[in-house]
């Protein structure tokens, strides 16, 4: 197995439930249970009779499925207004003999979020700097798609991390095109932190302008983390939007309407760890709230991450 999953997180089994149906070795509790033993998941160690080992690995596919069928929760159309449908999980439980089905194999977005949340060991293909930026990319377009949608013309966001694919290189010519871009406040201040790097530690920005284009709008400033062990560093490094403008900024100055902030993760944040971001007031991106608006990625950014994906999951299930 060419990742590390987290048999102890129910999270993490369902992760590896979805990366077996992904990739068409596993969608019914049996097939995972023989998958968790030919894979030695379950030790020898742990139980000492094959009748035992069985029973542990159908105890660990059974906690698969039961956060997969909370998973589902997401797509109850029922929780939204009537005839909206956003489907932040491409899954399906199939009662009639209890399977995972995936039920939208087009769905770039998702497969590129499950496949960047996985811990890989091993002689594999690493998770690149390229494939961070990606994310970036697809977080900025979730962002956008939530604020007022791509078809908004007064809708607008920036990957703005550095290195950055799209606009100025510099960070000085970055924050003079970010409050073009905003129509809000004076340029970067002349004197820039000598450690605020290429972004100083922003990632992702998008706002929702007025007709009027005068300044007072809402704006949000994003971190993205890909790592499980520091997402929760991630909550607190913009907790104050509002200082980040005032640190970086001509005369100090911030927009008229205080920023609100966010953090992307690629993984899904259960019940436990949600009341982090509450605390912080941080709105939280994981994967199912991105992979609901970040649908219909087409062009370069979907094809690279599709091809992202096909080459992480892959090696992931290869022995």
């Amino acid at each position: 197995m060419g990742f590390r999953p987290d048999t102890s997180s129910p999270d993490g089994l369902a992760d590896l439930l979805e990366v077996l149906v992904v990739t068409g070795h596993a969608c019914s509790v049996e097939e995972m249970v023989d998958y968790l033993l030919e894979a030695e998941t379950v030790a020898d160690g742990d139980v000492d009779y094959p009748d035992e080992r069985r029973e542990s690995a159908r105890r660990l596919a059974d906690g698969a499925f039961d956060v997969a069928a909370q998973r589902t929760l997401v797509n109850d159309r029922s929780r939204v207004a009537p005839g909206t449908a956003f489907d932040g999980y491409p899954f399906q439980l199939d009662y009639n003999g209890y399977r995972l089905v995936h039920v939208r194999s087009s769905d770039s977005a998702y497969e590129f979020l499950l496949a960047l949340s996985l811990s890989y060991e091993g002689p594999r293909r690493p998770i690149t700097n390229h494939d961070r930026k990606l994310f970036e990319e697809v977080c900025a377009r979730a962002a956008h798609a939530y604020v007022g949608g791509h078809s908004n013309p007064l809708v607008g966001s920036w990957a703005f991390g550095s290195p950055r694919r799209g606009g100025p290189w510099g960070f000085r010519e970055a924050l003079d095109e970010l409050c073009h871009r905003l129509g809000e406040c004076s340029g970067a201040r002349d004197d820039l932190p000598v450690a605020s790097g290429g972004d100083g530690g922003l990632d992702v920005v998008v706002w929702s302008d007025f007709p009027d284009r005068r300044p007072g709008k809402l704006i949000m400033l994003g971190q993205c983390a890909t790592s499980r062990s520091d997402w929760t560093e991630k909550l607190h490094a913009l907790a104050n939007p509002k200082g980040w403008f005032e640190e970086f900024m001509l005369h100090n100055q911030p927009p008229i309407a205080a920023p609100a902030a966010a953090t992307f993760v690629p993984f899904v944040v259960g019940e436990r760890d949600w009341g982090r971001a509450r605390r912080d007031g941080v709105v939280l991106f994981d994967r199912q709230r991105i992979a609901c608006f970040a649908q219909g990625m087409d062009g370069n950014l979907g094809d690279e991450c599709r091809k992202c994906a096909q080459e992480l999951l892959e090696q992931a299930i290869d022995p």
